[in-house]
């Protein structure tokens, strides 16, 4: 199955004609688009008219990209970043979170702002640049975590 911008917009008026009270559908674009994806509109409507939803093929198709957008949805929710995390926080690392060789407790440093995560598709985590690792007595020892993403950080308490 096709993953472009308007491979997607097909997909969607597909499901629009399966069930368009859950799917919706901007034809402007889809009509606004090159010849080759507008044919393809037209042939999908044409068929839609003529067979409905008797068309085996289209009721596949349909139950194939619902399944595909389903599967998606499940794994962007994997990817759930519950907490904010703001300079000062402590947080619990693993020896795997960004560059940091040993797992423990660390503080999110002050100075640099975080950057948008590259490690997860959520566009709301965070990746902080600098973390500094905490004794067992909470006191900073000099070793750093850098660029560790918020999607890897747990609280200090788990």
């Amino acid at each position: 199955m096709a993953m472009y911008g308007t491979a997607g917009k097909l997909r969607s008026l597909c499901l629009n004609l399966f069930n368009g009270d859950n799917h919706s559908v901007d034809m402007g674009v889809l009509l606004n688009t090159d010849d080759e994806h507008r044919k393809i509109v037209f042939e999908l409507l044409r068929s839609y008219e003529l067979n409905g939803e008797s068309d085996d093929d289209f009721m596949d198709l349909c139950i194939e990209i619902q399944a595909k957008r389903a599967e998606a949805e499940k794994a962007t929710a994997n990817y759930a970043v519950h907490t904010r995390r703001n300079t000062g926080d402590i947080v619990r690392l693993d020896a795997n979170s960004g560059f940091c060789n040993q797992s423990g407790d660390y503080q999110i440093t002050d100075g640099v702002e975080p950057a948008v995560c590259k490690h997860c598709k959520n566009t709301d985590c965070r990746e902080w640049p600098n973390l500094e690792r905490l004794d067992h007595s909470w006191q900073t020892t000099g070793e750093y975590a850098y660029d560790v993403p918020e999607c890897s950080m747990h609280d200090h308490s788990d």
